[in-house]
């Protein structure tokens, strides 16, 4: 028996004290299950059940709080009851029914992280619980939040599908329970009663979940919460991450910061974000000035397409395009492939009429609200491809080459700005809203190393398909392409070979040092001084143009000269020797080849990366010192040649649009590796931005 329940035992059993605990009440419930006779509230039959056993169970735990031994829990309740203030909107977006639920299911007291639940099921064998009540309180103990894709099945059924598990079930919903078309957080019970065991219980009043592209943002929430586990394993963590045991009001908090207000076409509560995106959540106190969309048509149309998609995507297809490129059963990444597989369902497959889900929407969209009808028009417009990025104009959008159209285009875009290089290739579907196109959502980014070969064989599927299949529309003949989409990735990775390193001169990059023994240092650092950039302290640098060509290092009687080909150090070598003769007595050269350890990392490219230890903090005086360094370091960019700005510096080329895109570009890359590097944490690089004209990214 675990600690806080032998306590309770202890307290209660020299007295069987009924101040404290109603025990012949809680022998009694409930005697027998009620048949599901449905009640005035028009509950379904397994509900009404379990709110009968709830009654009696919730009655006796609200009793057992008040003992000595759960005196700490009490009082965690009672402080969460004063800080979430349940009763739902407009006083509280925790509603009555999610409070309860996590008072006496999930609140932890004590080492072994005990509940209300639990401790009434270990102590009810010594007060004549029946097996059947302490049955109850188990299942009861091991209920949990949850995320649920909802599909309408109709006459009051929905199927719940596990977000983070994939396990799917079907329940039974009250008559005024709308909105069954979305995502749901929401407390499961199983069923109990023997005539109705396919009926679960929608336990917690639901919350619908919006967003962006809400699969892909808990796909992406869930596969960090299990951190790469499999099996009973992966089970088990998602149990204890929505159970929250490890931080217990993880669902509260969720609720609160991410209220974005009640549906107006149903009575329903809206959450926007995930936990752990502080960035995405309305009401989380860093985005307290900050504007969220409200749940737009786009999410809905979603909604609906994916209750009328194919659920199971034809697995056996799916699995036939792997084998036939070689690669492994299982997807490098389960998370990429559930949303490209998850688009290809509502708008690339077809059914047995040779109509996809946007078709099959499409043909009832007289009945739907004016906005949705809007987003599926502009969804019908567009069209899959992969799109080669050209140019990237941070925040605002980029300009692609629709590769499979050969046609240049120019898309409305935010996020992704943040994390492309030119030449890298986005698949996926965009929409064409008339006045721009977008993005549906799902993308699958494929890194400039492996596009190449992406493309040209994507084009010869492509082109298979125009001779197979010549009467079908070009759109439905892209559409279809799409489930190739993340098993050519892995297989255009696994083929590409091993870029070349090279410098800005074309050399094959070889770490090159030479050596020298000074004899006259004064002589040296002033012919050095001449032929050189002096950086001080002896350091000088050798440009070739804009380009870096030597790094010069004199430190008493030793000079080194530093450059990445054997070219440059030649050359480096004759001019200092030419001018220092006498001076400067030449030691050794030495070279390393960086090519066996790129080929270790071009082996290791499709391994799942393991997670980095945090790097060790500075202390404050030296992180400081070492922001006041990094800033002094850009602003000296500004006026320094750039090779990938065509040898301009960032003030020359900012004078042009074009210019100006790839400083942006430059420079919100830098600061992403400044605020990702050990010491680069809270440098701010706005007067860097404003300098250059250039408003600094939100």
């Amino acid at each position: 028996m675990r600690p806080v329940a032998a306590k309770l035992l202890k307290e209660l059993r020299p007295t069987k004290k009924r101040n404290v605990v109603d025990l012949d009440a809680a022998r009694e419930a409930p005697a027998e299950l009620s048949q599901g006779q449905p009640d005035t509230q028009g509950l379904p039959p397994n509900h009404e059940t379990w709110m009968e056993i709830f009654t009696s169970v919730s009655n006796l735990g609200y009793q057992v709080l008040s003992s000595k031994a759960l005196r700490k829990l009490a009082r965690r309740v009672e402080a969460a009851e004063e800080a979430y203030m349940p009763g739902g909107p407009p006083m509280s977006p925790v509603v009555d029914s999610v409070f309860v639920s996590w008072s006496l299911f999930d609140a932890p007291i004590g080492p072994r992280k005990e509940t209300v639940v639990s401790i009434l099921a270990e102590v009810g064998p010594a007060f004549g619980l029946r097996a059947e009540v302490i049955r109850f309180l188990e299942l009861l103990g091991r209920s949990r939040m949850g995320v649920y894709r909802v599909a309408d099945l109709g006459e009051h059924r929905v199927r719940l599908e596990d977000v983070a598990t994939g396990q799917s079930v079907q329940a039974r919903v009250p008559d005024d329970l709308e909105q069954r078309d979305a995502f749901w957080l929401v407390r499961l019970l199983p069923p109990i009663l023997p005539d109705h065991l396919e009926d679960w219980v929608v336990w917690t009043t639901p919350y619908v979940l919006v967003g962006h592209d809400v699969v892909s943002e808990w796909t992406a929430y869930c596969q960090r919460a299990v951190d790469g586990s499999t099996g009973e394993e992966l089970a088990s963590r998602i149990d204890r991450h929505f159970k929250a045991t490890d931080e217990p009001t993880r669902w509260l908090d969720y609720i609160m910061d991410g209220y974005l207000g009640v549906r107006e076409d149903s009575d329903v509560i809206a959450l926007h974000g995930v936990p752990d995106r502080p960035e995405t959540l309305p009401h989380h106190p860093t985005n307290q000035d900050a504007e969220l969309e409200t749940p737009n048509a786009l999410e809905r149309v979603r909604s609906r397409l994916l209750a009328l998609s194919d659920e199971e995507g034809n697995p056996e297809r799916a699995a036939a395009i792997r084998e036939g490129l070689g690669l492994a059963p299982e997807p490098l990444s389960p998370e990429l492939d559930h949303i490209m597989r998850t688009a290809y369902r509502m708008y690339g497959r077809v059914d047995a009429q040779g109509v996809t889900a946007l078709g099959r929407l499409q043909a009832g969209a007289a009945t739907l609200p004016a906005d949705e009808r809007a987003a599926l028009e502009a969804l019908s417009r567009g069209w899959f491809s992969a799109f080669e990025v050209q140019r990237i104009r941070l925040d605002e959008g980029i300009q692609v080459l629709d590769v499979l159209k050969r046609r240049r285009l120019w898309i409305a875009e935010r996020s992704a700005t943040r994390g492309l290089d030119v030449g890298d290739v986005l698949a996926g579907w965009i929409m064409d809203e008339g006045a721009c196109l977008r993005f549906e959502g799902a993308l699958c980014r494929i890194p400039r190393i492996a596009s190449p070969l992406f493309v040209e064989h994507l084009r010869g599927l492509r082109d298979q398909l125009a001779r197979s299949l010549p009467k079908l529309g070009w759109k439905r003949r892209a559409g279809a392409l799409a489930s190739h989409v993340v098993p050519l990735l892995e297989w255009a990775l696994q083929t590409a070979p091993r870029p070349s390193i090279v410098n800005f001169d074309g050399d094959e990059i070889l770490l090159s040092t030479a050596r020298y023994e000074v004899v006259d240092a004064k002589r040296v650092a002033r012919r050095l001084s001449e032929l050189f950039e002096d950086d001080g302290d002896g350091a000088f640098r050798a440009l070739s143009g804009a380009q870096l060509a030597a790094s010069i290092t004199l430190k008493g009687s030793r000079l080194q000269i530093r450059c990445n080909s054997r070219r440059r150090l030649d050359e480096t070598k004759a001019l200092v020797e030419k001018d220092l003769v006498g001076a400067i007595t030449h030691q050794a050269d030495s070279f390393e080849d960086p090519s066996a350890s790129l080929d270790e990392a071009w082996e290791r490219r499709l391994e799942r990366p393991a997670a980095e230890k945090p790097p060790p903090e500075l202390p404050p005086e030296a992180a400081q010192a070492v922001r006041d360094m990094l800033l002094e370091r850009m602003r000296r960019w500004i006026d320094e040649p750039i090779p990938l700005l065509s040898g301009k510096t960032p003030r020359e080329a900012v004078r042009s649009a074009d210019g100006r895109d790839k400083v942006s570009h430059l420079l919100f890359r830098q600061a992403q590796a400044f605020r990702d590097g050990p010491s680069g944490a809270g440098l701010d690089l706005d007067e860097v931005w404003r300098e250059l004209g250039l408003t600094p990214p939100a």
